[in-house]
């Protein structure tokens, strides 16, 4: 599934519903490169045994929103620029994102200007690199769900502007 989609520049919405991807070890670069991509529907898509999910979905520049709600990430191990440059994105919800895998996340949101929410709170380690989260080029204002206190005294001290919710 690396680089299935990338460069797809005319790409304007896919509908990925029900497609088993369950052997795919690497889902990099996926839609890399789609400016264009407005809409993608992956209710279902199977991640089960995905490791690496980098550059995923760089640059896709008009992508709004997406549901990631159905992703296994228990074996997610890289999920570093998985939105870079998704400059339209408003909100993004990685609740159910398992990090008990994940070992890098690094510039995850780089890019990502118009992002307003951000639900993390099942990111649960301390020593990830979350100062890198994002660039200069990052949202002015926000609202971040987090664990706990923890993680947010460490997305904070690089991001003292937006706003922190904890979830239990």
């Amino acid at each position: 599934m690396r680089n299935l989609f990338s460069d797809c520049s005319s790409l304007t919405s896919l509908d990925l519903c029900n497609i088993n991807a369950e052997n795919a070890y690497s889902i990099n670069n996926m839609f890399f490169n789609c400016h264009s991509l407005v809409s993608i529907s992956l209710s279902n898509f199977n991640t089960k045994n995905a490791r690496s999910l980098t550059n995923m979905f760089y640059s896709c520049s008009s992508l709004t929103s997406l549901n990631l709600s159905y992703f296994n990430t228990q074996s997610f191990t890289d999920i570093s620029f998985m939105f870079y440059g998704c400059s339209s994105l408003t909100s993004i919800d990685l609740s159910n994102f398992s990090d008990n895998s994940i070992t890098s996340i690094n510039r995850m949101f780089n890019g990502c200007s118009n992002l307003a929410y951000i639900d993390i709170s099942s990111f649960s380690k301390t020593y990830y690199y979350y100062y890198s989260l994002f660039d200069d080029n990052k949202p002015s204002n926000g609202i971040i769900i987090v664990k706990d206190e923890t993680i947010e005294k460490q997305i904070k001290q690089y991001i003292p502007e937006w706003a922190f919710k904890y979830k239990n």
